[in-house]
């Protein structure tokens, strides 16, 4: 009878180990898990703000852009209003030579 207890209590022991194996087993995997969730949120983090500065930069770049376009326009009315003026200017000094 004893030793049938002591096979039981045996067993029991073993079943107990075997379970707080499997148990230490199943958290490591959830570490693990929870880690490798963390480092792809992190690289998914990073390469959200890859492409935010990379479409930053594309505004910057056309917005520069616009801003030079518009100037070259501006300093192109501009010389247009010299040179009609200046062509204005002359044609009156050649009126005013043809009257003397």
């Amino acid at each position: 009878e004893r030793q049938v207890i002591m096979a039981l209590r045996q067993e029991e022991q073993l079943k107990t180990r075997s379970a707080d194996q499997a148990k230490s087993q199943l958290h490591q995997l959830q570490e693990q898990l929870a880690e490798e969730q963390r480092q792809e949120q992190l690289a998914d983090l990073r390469k959200q703000e890859i492409a935010t500065r990379m479409h930053e930069e594309e505004e910057r770049q056309r917005r520069e852009e616009e801003n030079r376009q518009e100037q070259i326009k501006r300093q192109n009315e501009e010389n247009a209003a010299k040179a009609l003026s200046e062509a204005k200017r002359k044609e009156q000094e050649k009126q005013q030579q043809q009257q003397q």
